[in-house]
Order: structure tokens, then C-alpha cells, then sequence
């Protein structure tokens, strides 16, 4: 993105005397004519699972009596990948005109675009237009709701089925793969970082029905007097929808040694 100091000078110079007076047909600079975006950076956040667009406006500083096309390139020093945008071929300066509207378009891929003005005989591009495209997760408990492959402790495989339940709570059915179901409390008085914490034993689901204890159920790591906060690894992952939990098994009669962690990644 390096550029030549000329071109830096008439960029600063050009944004103080001429875009803020766009409309004077008298705009030109040491005779230079010079097309810019009128600022370095800009800013595109888009919300996951959703698209969006921006407009940026492109100034001229002279008049032409006829419309002036300029070629436009993604640069090599972009993040992301073609199929994350959509970037017009060229824009274009009508006649008698000095200003034009760029519109790009972007799913929800985090990645930085950074696009380059095709100069032409006498016409300077004054910088490449940076475009900081940001994907925003914003809590949604739907967006939980769903199946889910689990890996149990790095060696069990099987599906959870999550579906939404009173109160802000998620149930998850068949974790710990005995076809029973655990509930999730959530926490989403930040939503930009919600928690999730099981609900206590005889206030949630049954897990399984174990031969001799009864009912189990999933609970917090907490509860175990060896508890350690390392332990307790639960949480929701905003972005990609996933869910990782850690419990121990309670019965009436007490605790199972062993604390359980489970990753789930939605399909």
C-alpha cells in the first residue's frame, strides 16, 4: 500500500480545498487532476449469517464534458477471498460531474478489502481505499437450536439435539449419548459474552436412569469439592454456533468422580 509521497500530498491537500466544495467547477490542484475516495479507511460490519453492502463516494477534482471511466483492482494485500465480496470492474465519473457512488458488497467473512484506482493519462489516484470488513455475532438463542455432532472427552462420538426451552434455556437431549437430556441455563445479560451454566439436579433433566442411583443429571463442575475454575470449560461460541460443556454426574446418593467435556459443533 506503500504509494508515492506526491500522490500522499495532493491527497491531504485535495480533501481540505476541494471535497469540502465539491460543487466548483474550478477544482484542480498545480493543474493535477486527481480521483480519491476522500478518506483512507472505512468501516463494513455485517451481522453472521447476513450480507451487506457500502457506499463510498469517489471525487474528481475537475469537470469533464464527458463521463470518465476508471478501472478498479482488488490488491494482492486483501485478506479475504473473492467469493467473500462483490467489487464493481470500474467506476464511473459522469459528465460534468466530480463525484461517483462505489457500492460494494460483503457476506459476513472478518477480512480487510483493500482496492486500487486504475490512474489514467493525466488523472492521479491519491490512495488505495481500505474497506475493514467485520462479522458481528450478536446473541441469539435460536441461533442455538439445532443437531449437533459431540465429541465426548476427545474419544466419544454422537449426536445432540438442541432445542429451546422456558426461561432462556437450552435442553440438550441425548448428551452423554444414553438417550437422556440435560438443560443449559443461559446468562445473556452481556450479549456480547453470554454464559451457560446446567441447572441444578431435580431442576433439570434426567441424563440417564442409572440401575442402583436413579436419576443422573449433568451439573456443574462447582458442585465437586475438588472443583478447580480451569474445570469448568462451558461456553457458546457467538460465531459459529458451537456449544462446549463440562459436567459431573449427580445422584441422590452423590457425585461420579470424573469431570465430562463435551464439544459440539452444529451441522
Amino acid at each position: 500500500m506503500k504509494k508515492n509521497s506526491l500522490k500522499l500530498l495532493l491527497f491531504l491537500s485535495i480533501s481540505l480545498v476541494v471535497f469540502n466544495s465539491c460543487d466548483n467547477d474550478n477544482l484542480n490542484l498545480k493543474n493535477e487532476t486527481i480521483i480519491s475516495a476522500g478518506q483512507y479507511e472505512f468501516d463494513l460490519n455485517i451481522n453472521v449469517n447476513t450480507s451487506g453492502s457500502i457506499d463510498i463516494p469517489v471525487y474528481i477534482n475537475t469537470i469533464s464534458s464527458s463521463d470518465r471511466t476508471f478501472n478498479l483492482t482488488v490488491s494482492e494485500e486483501s485478506t479475504g477471498t473473492s467469493a467473500d465480496y462483490t467489487v464493481p470492474s470500474s467506476v464511473t465519473i459522469p459528465a460534468n460531474e466530480n463525484k461517483a457512488m462505489l457500492t460494494i458488497a460483503s457476506e459476513a467473512v472478518t477480512n480487510t478489502l483493500i482496492l486500487e484506482i486504475e490512474e489514467m493519462p493525466g488523472v492521479l489516484a491519491a490512495e488505495d481505499i481500505v474497506i475493514n470488513i467485520l462479522k458481528l455475532c450478536p446473541f441469539n438463542i435460536d441461533n442455538f437450536v439445532g443437531t449437533y455432532d459431540a465429541l465426548e472427552d476427545g474419544l466419544y462420538e454422537y449426536e445432540v439435539t438442541v432445542t429451546k426451552g422456558a426461561n432462556n434455556t437450552l435442553i440438550l437431549e441425548n448428551l452423554y449419548d444414553y438417550g437422556g437430556s440435560a438443560t443449559l441455563i443461559v446468562d445473556s445479560s452481556d450479549p456480547e459474552l453470554p454464559t451457560i451454566s446446567f441447572a441444578a439436579a431435580g431442576l433439570g433433566s434426567v441424563l440417564y436412569v442409572h440401575s442402583t442411583y436413579g436419576n443422573v443429571y449433568a451439573v456443574n463442575p462447582s458442585t465437586s469439592s475438588s472443583y478447580d475454575e480451569d474445570d469448568d470449560t462451558s461456553s457458546l461460541e457467538l460465531c459459529e454456533s458451537s456449544i462446549s460443556v463440562a459436567f459431573v454426574r449427580q445422584v441422590s446418593a452423590g457425585l461420579f468422580a470424573g469431570i465430562i467435556n463435551v464439544e459440539m459443533t452444529k451441522k
